[in-house]
């Protein structure tokens, strides 16, 4: 493990720590989604949880289906919004 990796799981691990341990995956999504203006992209998201990527595609998936998120794919990149913040252009 380099230097690199350690900053990067601590920092993931701060962030975590700073969630509310007794939140749901899909608050703490909803939560990191309002943080930023109401949109990730997938990845961005993976960055900012300490969650492996199988997980992240089970809670969108799961958030998408009970529609509390809109999941928009632009080629390899999957763009996930609240649905307040989804351009009116799309809908």
């Amino acid at each position: 493990m380099t230097a690199t990796d350690t900053d990067d799981t601590d920092a993931k691990r701060s962030v975590a720590e700073k969630l509310d341990e007794h939140l749901t995956n899909s608050e703490m999504v909803l939560m990191m989604l309002a943080e930023n203006n109401g949109k990730l992209t997938q990845q961005e998201l993976l960055d900012k949880l300490p969650w492996f990527s199988s997980k992240m595609t089970e809670v969108i998936s799961a958030m998408k289906a009970e529609e509390k998120i809109v999941k928009v794919d632009f080629g390899p990149t999957h763009i996930v919004m609240l649905p307040m913040a989804v351009p009116d252009i799309m809908e």
